[in-house]
């Protein structure tokens, strides 16, 4: 099938006059016709609208069942995207490593705990990763190892990409 097919770019239309969302495929179809087995995309979904974020992840998920060859490398900060499609992520934080290995493991690492401001006194800090405060309550990340230390009067959960990022960029860390 061919790139045009597949993608559905419009033909009659200058490569300026292309949306970004067309123009992301274009360069998708450009890079795959070469027979590429590696793709490395700097921030490849900024920009686009939800259903084109999800046709390029579609597409680059078509890449990846292709080919056991085929290795996708991007960098980005729409956790979504890595929530979708991502096997393995490395987390960079102030040009510092903070994680490296799946996907699953990374959202198995950490644990979002909820509680009213009392029982948060009640930690110490160190154990806690960025913290949110409310009129009642508070949130943080806490790495999964801290949750024994926890009362009943705390909500766990498991976090997403998102809130791990977000957290992180709240607060210090200390391995």
């Amino acid at each position: 099938m061919s790139p045009k097919s597949t993608y559905k770019i419009k033909e009659n239309l200058k490569v300026k006059e292309l949306s970004r969302g067309m123009s992301t495929k274009l360069m998708m179809a450009i890079a795959l016709c070469h027979g590429a087995k590696t793709l490395i995309l700097d921030e490849p979904t900024s920009g686009l609208d939800p259903a084109a974020r999800e046709e390029f992840r579609d597409m680059i998920q078509a890449f990846m069942d292709e080919d056991e060859e085929h290795t996708v490398l991007f960098s980005t900060h729409i956790t979504t995207d890595l929530e979708a499609i991502a096997d393995f992520i490395l987390f960079i934080q102030d040009g510092n490593k903070v994680f490296y290995g799946t996907k699953d493991d990374l959202l198995e690492e950490f644990r979002l705990i909820k509680a009213d401001h009392k029982e948060f006194t009640k930690l110490d800090e160190a154990t806690l990763i960025g913290v949110k405060q409310f009129d009642t309550r508070s949130e943080a990340l806490i790495k999964t190892k801290y949750s024994d230390l926890l009362n009943d009067r705390f909500i766990v959960e498991r976090p997403t990409i998102d809130s791990i990022v977000t957290f992180f960029n709240r607060g210090e860390y200390y391995e």
